[in-house]
């Protein structure tokens, strides 16, 4: 039995994670509005806006440049791993934002340049999320093997709470009250905005991206083996695996085997699938193949699954 673990319902956590750097933004810009009377009360207040103008131009203009270079490097990348790139560079973007203000408010508490600092950061991800996540978004998921995406979220947001734990006890360690207040709001709000960006940075590099279009990832749920067939390939004895089933069907596009759907043996491990779903398993350039149920590689003659010996006995 086959069981289709990749490509079905579209995983919908990362549209929260457009969603709070949509709300980023709202409160970076409400925050600073409050503060206003109290930026241009500062000493040097004009230096202070021209060098966060100059500073957020430049960087922005970085950014832009940064997905110029990266697209000038898509020859000869598959679209999976620009998906994984992009993805890569936008969330990880986001997270080293984040990081930035709440390194900057421990270091320095309440100062005109946090409030310098933390302005950019928060307005940052607006450049990073329609240059490197929007594109991407409704076509990718993480995958789901070898690892799990939902307990890697969950170890990766436990650690970002352990983080923001440590944080706070360190504020009320050291300081003043303002200190107290400034960094607790800075460290509150990093935590909330940024915390499923750096977990979903994190899963993205350790699990891979899957693409809608790509062929299915398959968890098979193998019944007892009914008997062990054997057949001479070349020089070869292969032993297919025959097991129990309802129909004769291929165990990935769960087509019945007849003269157009043909069922071929995977010489490396014996099971058995679609003459198709081996086309589409074979990689670019590559004359291999993953077995989808065992893992087993099967090495294709010539590149040509035509080439792989047929199971005669799976056809109805």
């Amino acid at each position: 039995m086959a069981m289709i673990i990749q490509g079905g319902k579209p995983q919908k956590n990362k549209y929260v994670i457009v969603f709070q750097q949509i709300m980023n933004l709202l409160t970076t810009l409400i925050l600073y509005a409050a503060a206003w009377s109290d930026i241009c009360n500062y000493p040097g207040s004009q230096l202070m806006m021209w060098y966060t103008g100059i500073v957020f131009g430049c960087v922005s203009i970085i950014v832009v440049f940064s997905k110029l270079f990266s697209m000038a490097c898509y020859d000869g990348l598959t679209k999976q791993e620009i998906c994984r790139k992009d993805l890569l560079i936008g969330y990880g973007g986001i997270s080293i934002c984040g990081y930035i203000s709440l390194i900057l408010a421990l270091a320095v508490g309440k100062h005109p340049l946090l409030i310098t600092t933390y302005f950019i950061c928060n307005l940052l991800p607006a450049f990073f999320i329609p240059l490197f996540i929007l594109p991407h978004l409704k076509l990718y998921q993480v995958k789901h093997t070898p690892r799990d995406p939902f307990f890697h979220r969950f170890y990766f947001i436990l650690t970002h709470v352990t983080i923001f734990l440590t944080c706070l006890l360190f504020v009320y360690k050291f300081g003043s009250r303002t200190y107290h207040r400034t960094v607790f709001t800075v460290i509150t709000l990093n935590f909330f905005y940024f915390m499923c960006a750096n977990a979903e940075f994190l899963v993205v590099l350790t699990n891979g991206v899957w693409l809608r279009g790509d062929p299915p990832i398959v968890k098979f749920c193998p019944a007892k083996p009914k008997k062990m067939i054997t057949v001479q390939y070349d020089t070869l004895k292969i032993h297919m695996v025959q097991q129990e089933s309802s129909s004769s069907e291929c165990g990935i596009c769960l087509n019945d085997y007849d003269s157009s759907v043909v069922p071929r043996v995977l010489v490396g491990c014996g099971h058995t699938i679609c003459e198709g779903c081996i086309e589409k398993l074979k990689k670019n350039f590559s004359n291999k193949v993953s077995c989808p149920f065992c893992r087993r590689a099967t090495e294709l003659p010539d590149g040509d699954p035509k080439k792989l010996p047929e199971n005669q006995s799976e056809i109805i």
